[in-house]
């Protein structure tokens, strides 16, 4: 029986071996070992998605899982209650979401379900954005920075960000991908800021100007970042939790959330930095617009968090864009950069992003 407290070390040392191997084995291989096969989305539905799904939805209720607990008593409260002041009156869909499955399961059940939708339906987005190369884009995904904690501490944003995900699967299908994001709203009134940013991106395309945007706000929050704060609160945002974020004093006792996070913001640049490069050294602007669809839509969202990156727990607000982080990384490497080393690269890449989610979180 693994202890709640090493749940995290335990994932992320498998995940450390499963990468070192797929890097090691990838010296063998043809570049397009990896490549999507008939039966590929099944075996790694089987061996991938269903063991991670039985580990983590499985997980003992715990303080050990940040807002674990507190989940479980709105949950045991909403069994005798409609108050859903529980969840600040907001997040409709969320809260009828719980509602429901307090008539029809327990709360031990419920966090399996939760973790098993949350999974699957990003493991499903992947499958519809990256038919190609599915395990290599949900291997990145489940090593990101943002995955763990989405999955065991911020349950609802989690939820919202993988129904929004999925919904960009559908960026061909304009009304039906904006459905999908009023879903993720209804999850979590924050998805506001990824769905406003992927619209703007669907009719914006130039990604060289929203780079100059991006490193302005950088400047910009560098010179004034408190004001910005106060403008942004002054304007009010549609959830009160995130007006108390911008409009409380920085608190030293939450240091490893607050103040000028360069870390975070060098994080931030790398898929940032090899767009501008992909931009200007290859000639893919027609051919992937699938790419610059998802990085720009990172840009925007992200250079809003730079703006406000001394906000108590801004690191709430970039994980907003840092969803997209592992695809728009490797999404390059392995459909852009056509050599034997590809495999190589997004192992690599893979390898420094689960140091990075180990030694940040």
């Amino acid at each position: 029986m693994i202890s709640p407290y090493h749940y995290f070390d335990t994932l992320i040392i498998v995940l450390f071996a499963f990468s070192i191997f797929g890097l090691l084995y990838s010296t063998t291989r043809q570049i397009n070992y990896y490549d999507n096969k008939k039966s590929s989305s099944t075996i790694i539905f089987i061996f991938a998605v269903l063991p991670l799904i039985l580990f983590l939805g499985l997980r003992p209720i715990s303080d050990a899982f940040g807002d674990m607990s507190n989940y479980e008593n709105y949950f045991n409260l909403l069994t005798t209650t409609n108050d859903i002041s529980l969840f600040h009156g907001s997040d409709i869909f969320f809260v009828t979401y719980i509602r429901i499955c307090t008539k029809l399961m327990n709360v031990r059940t419920w966090f399996f379900l939760t973790a098993f939708i949350t999974i699957f339906l990003q493991f499903w987005a992947i499958k519809r954005l990256f038919p190609t190369s599915i395990f290599l884009f949900f291997l990145a995904s489940i090593c990101s920075l943002t995955f763990y904690g989405s999955i065991v501490n911020g349950i609802r944003v989690g939820i919202a960000m993988s129904v929004f995900l999925f919904g960009l699967s559908f960026y061909k299908r304009k009304v039906f991908m904006i459905l999908i994001f009023i879903i993720s709203i209804g999850f979590h009134k924050s998805m506001l800021l990824p769905t406003f940013a992927s619209i703007i991106a669907l009719y914006f395309k130039n990604t060289k100007y929203l780079i100059y945007l991006w490193s302005f706000t950088v400047l910009l929050s560098l010179v004034s970042s408190s004001i910005i704060s106060e403008i942004s609160n002054s304007i009010g945002f549609v959830d009160a939790r995130l007006d108390s974020y911008l409009s409380s004093e920085v608190n030293p006792s939450k240091f490893s959330h607050t103040g000028f996070r360069y870390d975070f913001l060098l994080y931030s640049s790398v898929p940032i930095i090899l767009g501008l490069i992909s931009y200007k050294k290859i000639n893919i602007r027609d051919k992937d617009k699938l790419y610059f669809l998802l990085l720009n839509t990172y840009i925007i969202a992200n250079a809003f968090w730079v703006l406000i990156i001394e906000a108590n727990y801004s690191n709430r607000f970039a994980s907003l864009s840092w969803i997209l982080w592992p695809f728009i990384t490797i999404y390059p490497i392995i459909f852009m950069y056509n050599n034997r080393y590809r495999n190589i690269l997004v192992f690599l890449v893979i390898i420094v992003e689960l140091a990075v989610t180990y030694f940040i979180s």
